[in-house]
Formats: C-alpha cells, sequence, structure tokens
C-alpha cells in the first residue's frame, strides 16, 4: 500500500458492524477483511472523513487527526478516507461499547458537524487552500470530464471561469480535473461551464455536449452474499446447479463423430 495509494472505506465497515467493500480510489474494491487490514497499517497515513446527508452526497469533509489504538502509526503515503451519513455517525456518538481509539475519533468527527457545508477560503487567491482543495477532490471524486476516472487526488483545482479572467477561487468555480483535461479545455478547443456547483457541461469542438453529474461519494451497497446453506427447503427445481467447466465431466473429451454411412452406387443394374 505504498505511492500514495488512496482507501475509501465506510466506518461502520471498519468498525466491523458490516462486510460492505471498500476501494482503492483510481484502482478496484477490496473486500471488508482488507480494508481492515489496511487502515491498521496505515496508522501514519493521511486519514479524513466524509459525512454525508441521506442521499450520500457530501456535507463535511476534513482532516481526521484521531486515530484507534489498533492502528500501526510510521511513515505511510497511504491516504484513509472514511465515510459516513449523518444519521449513522450522530447513532455511533457517545456510545461505550466501540473498540479501543474508536470513541475519540468518532467524536472528532462529531465536532465537524459544526462546520456543514464548503469552506469558504479566500475567493481572490490563486488557489485554494487546503480545506477547500479537499472539499472539492471529495466532492468530484474524479476528474470531472465525462469520460475520465483519474482519482481526484491526481488532478489540478480548475477555474471553470479562468482566473485570469475574474473567476473566483470558490466551490462553484472549481472542479477537479487532470493534467490532459485541464490543457484539453485551453488548448484542445474544448469549452467548460459549471452551469451549477459540480454540475460541468464539456461542449467538445464539434459542439456535442456532454453533462457531467455529481456522483455520490456513500452508495448504498448491498450486503454481502452470505454462504449459509442451512435453507435447503426449495424444490429440486430451484437446487439445480449449472456445473462448473472444471467438474471431470466437463474436461472429457467430446465422443467422436457416428461414421457416416456409405456412399450409394449409381450406374446400371445387372
Amino acid at each position: 500500500m505504498g505511492g500514495g495509494v488512496e482507501l475509501s472505506v465506510r466506518l461502520g465497515t471498519l468498525l466491523g458492524q458490516d462486510g460492505k467493500p471498500a476501494e482503492l480510489l483510481g484502482w478496484a474494491p477490496v473486500h471488508a477483511e482488507q480494508a481492515r487490514a489496511i487502515a491498521a497499517g496505515h496508522g501514519g497515513g493521511s486519514w479524513r472523513y466524509v459525512i454525508t446527508d441521506g442521499d450520500g452526497y457530501p456535507i463535511v469533509v476534513g482532516p481526521l487527526r484521531r486515530r484507534p489504538t489498533t492502528s500501526i502509526r510510521g511513515p505511510s503515503r497511504a491516504v484513509v478516507e472514511l465515510l459516513v451519513d449523518r444519521a449513522g455517525l450522530l447513532a455511533l456518538a457517545g456510545r461505550s461499547d466501540l473498540p479501543d481509539g474508536w470513541p475519540a475519533v468518532i467524536a472528532e468527527m462529531t465536532a465537524g458537524l459544526a462546520r456543514a457545508g464548503a469552506p469558504a477560503g479566500d475567493p481572490t487567491a490563486r488557489g485554494p487552500r487546503a480545506a477547500l482543495r479537499r472539499w472539492i477532490r471529495a466532492r468530484d471524486r474524479t476528474c470531472v470530464h465525462p469520460f475520465c476516472r483519474v482519482p481526484a487526488r491526481r488532478t489540478d483545482a480548475d477555474h471553470s471561469i479562468e482566473y485570469a479572467r475574474g473567476g473566483a477561487t470558490t466551490d462553484r468555480n472549481l472542479g477537479s480535473a487532470c493534467k490532459h483535461d485541464h490543457r484539453l479545455r485551453h488548448d484542445g478547443g474544448w469549452i467548460l461551464t459549471q452551469i451549477a456547483t459540480g454540475y460541468f457541461l464539456w461542449t467538445s469542438p464539434l459542439g456535442l455536449h456532454y453533462l457531467r453529474q455529481p456522483p455520490k461519494t456513500l452508495h448504498d451497497l448491498p450486503d454481502p452474499i452470505t454462504t449459509d446453506d442451512t435453507d435447503s427447503d426449495s424444490d429440486d427445481e430451484d437446487d439445480y446447479r449449472c456445473p462448473s467447466w472444471d467438474q471431470p465431466a466437463s474436461m472429457q473429451p467430446e465422443p467422436p463423430p457416428p461414421p457416416r454411412p456409405p456412399r450409394a452406387r449409381c450406374g446400371p443394374r445387372r
């Protein structure tokens, strides 16, 4: 887990309350056990939290200074992002049955609710400060070009209305753009308009329009599939399982085709 890899995981998953998968941003999903192991081994990395509303969109983003006591401290370039919705966080606040170190982590996150919303920053500054940049990246998740999936942490904070033309350094005028797509709008003939906060309308040189809407930060993922086979009251037809390709029967060679019938001889009868 080196090289600045970023783990995005639910708070409930790290607490062992569910088995929902996490994600290595820009790479692939990881199962819950692996996510817990990664987080526990990188307590010295950069941690942040994202609190969402009931629909999964961020309302608070902040750095997390506390760590659970089970995490290993030390040099690390890893980023660990904890996700939780407001209702779920408030349900955890004040509980005494949480693992060691977690009450302090949850208390720090709960205190962040007082700072809900995008950080104001300095609209006249050339670039956003750390708090606003962190908010933009959590909101956009990836580069805001509709066909790009570069993680937001590897993008530039791009002014929708250029700073040189009076564009303000605010969440309403900033978006995450990778190096390629940042140049695409300046040198490639594309036009970018942020029609509402987090909604980016791209117009190609051919006049085609592509709208990129803000993605959810916290998705309503299904529970993992269980392997409990105790409920076997279904009919035989429901219990049918398609044979696997590696079963012995499927590895046997196909039987040879039947011999062709002899050709009829043509000619005068004798």
